[in-house]
């Protein structure tokens, strides 16, 4: 049939790559901060041997405590908060400041861009159609 009921909008298409290449420039800037940051290294070195560990478990684990039988499950929500609250309070500075200093370079990026001249003929076209 007909080639247009499955197409991907225009704007769709233009909006998906941009919101890539941004996750990767805060990607590259975490790379960065847990290389210059021996603290950050330390806290991923350690939460990923713990997850490393929890994860490669048979899924039927379960571990008797007093009265109580822990799961697999439990021990990854267990984990998940604890990962958290550690890196919450151990690192909160650094990662704002890394996530702050990412929003700022792709708000930099942006606003040196110029925007593309079928934006400007779209916005053009519906100020015109406004009475």
């Amino acid at each position: 049939g007909d080639p247009t009921c499955h197409s991907v909008p225009q704007h769709a298409m233009h909006t998906r790559p941009r919101a890539v290449n941004y996750c990767i420039c805060l990607t590259l800037f975490a790379i960065v901060a847990i290389v210059v940051y021996p603290q950050l290294l330390v806290l991923v070195s350690v939460f990923s041997v713990l997850w490393y560990m929890l994860l490669t478990r048979p899924s039927h684990i379960k571990v008797q405590v007093g009265a109580l039988l822990v799961t697999k499950k439990h021990f990854q929500m267990g984990l998940g908060v604890v990962n958290g609250l550690v890196v919450f309070f151990l690192a909160r500075t650094t990662i704002f400041a890394t996530i702050g200093a990412s929003l700022l370079a792709v708000l930099c990026h942006a606003g040196f861009r110029n925007v593309p001249s079928k934006a400007k003929d779209k916005l053009a076209e519906e100020e015109a159609r406004e009475p």
